[in-house]
């Protein structure tokens, strides 16, 4: 390997394992955190307790959040589903439970958490490298409190074309209405019965439909031309939100039905989404043991014509739909600092209690 190419790997190898963490609207220190919180999303998220969260991605200036307010929908929608599931009583009317109570402490903490990656990135490689990279924010709001805590990493900005592999479990989350950070450790002991190569998990309901992905929405392509997707049992994401607009323009029919593994005599593409891997093919489903005629499913990925026009699609409406989280700074530094007194007002008041 040429000297040049292997300084260039090894700077991206870099980059891609530096992170931001931010609390409230502050930058965190690494010293302050576990130290699993700065190697991976699924650590961070295991650090705090429970609650809701959400994963953004920005464009290319690493400045400009994709759909911020369906995140900031989805969190308040995700928080209220957890505490009706946990039967958690609203401490008070500041807590979060709207999607304008959460907008300024979510925009304030996820601009931090990108300015400390920044200052890592633009110190530990070149900008013609850094330039590349795109930014994957992950937010966290915990079931009870008042705190907004943030995670900010470098990604490839180029969507990858890396075909998926699943593994199908017969599992149903118990609040499927909300992105809970708690599945987060329930799917980690589901990985580590699986002992297939696959890094995504397929959920089945016991009549045999396919429900989701363990970290996406699922959906299959029919001979008959039309897309399913389950519409119930589900935590609907934002990517697949982008995918319903893309079809409505591109005639597609989408239609909101579980796909079954009994038809799958009528499946020629399956493609999942989220908000990190967009709109990525599968290549192979690994199915239960209980699967005896068919232990795998295998599609020709190359054949596929549905999932690249809906993909392209589907980035051409996130590009239309992006929100700069630097604008408006002046306002935002103002309410930086009435949230922060207002923070350390609290903290007094429980300290005198």
């Amino acid at each position: 390997m040429a000297k040049s190419t292997w300084k260039k790997q090894n700077a991206e190898n870099t980059i891609l394992s530096l992170c931001g963490v931010a609390i409230n609207g502050l930058s965190v220190s690494r010293d302050l955190l576990p130290k699993a919180c700065w190697e991976s999303a699924p650590e961070f998220l295991r650090a705090f307790p429970q609650g809701a969260y959400t994963t953004m991605r920005t464009t290319q200036d690493r400045h400009c959040v994709i759909a911020l307010d369906r995140h900031l929908s989805r969190l308040a929608s995700s928080l209220q589903a957890l505490r009706e599931h946990q039967q958690v009583e609203f401490v008070d009317s500041q807590d979060f439970n709207t999607v304008s109570s959460l907008k300024e402490p979510v925009i304030l903490t996820v601009r931090e958490a990108i300015s400390s990656l920044e200052r890592q990135l633009l110190s530990h490689g070149k900008e013609e490298i850094v330039q590349n990279y795109v930014v994957s924010i992950v937010v966290l709001v915990p079931l009870k409190g008042r705190q907004v805590v943030a995670r900010a990493a470098a990604v490839q900005g180029s969507v990858s074309h890396q075909p998926q592999l699943l593994q199908s479990v017969f599992y149903s989350r118990q609040c499927p209405l909300a992105k809970d950070s708690l599945w987060v450790r329930h799917r980690s002991q589901l990985y580590t019965c699986n002992q297939k190569p696959a890094k995504e998990l397929l959920l089945l309901s016991e009549d045999n439909t396919c429900l989701e992905g363990s970290t996406s929405n699922f959906f299959v392509v029919y001979r008959q031309g039309c897309v399913k997707t389950a519409a119930s049992r589900v935590l609907v994401g934002i990517a697949s939100q982008f995918v319903e607009e893309a079809c409505r323009q591109l005639s597609i029919s989408l239609v909101y039905e579980a796909p079954n593994l009994q038809d799958i005599q009528d499946w020629t593409e399956v493609f999942i989404t989220n908000c990190v891997k967009i709109v990525q093919p599968v290549q192979s489903i690994y199915l239960p043991p209980c699967f005896t005629q068919q232990r795998v499913l295998d599609f020709a990925v190359e054949h596929y014509q549905y999932t690249w026009k809906i993909r392209e699609k589907v980035l051409e409406l996130m590009s239309h739909e992006t929100c700069d989280v630097y604008s408006d700074a002046d306002t935002f530094q103002r309410k930086h600092r009435q949230w922060n007194q207002w923070l350390q007002l609290q903290s007094s008041q429980v300290a005198n209690d």
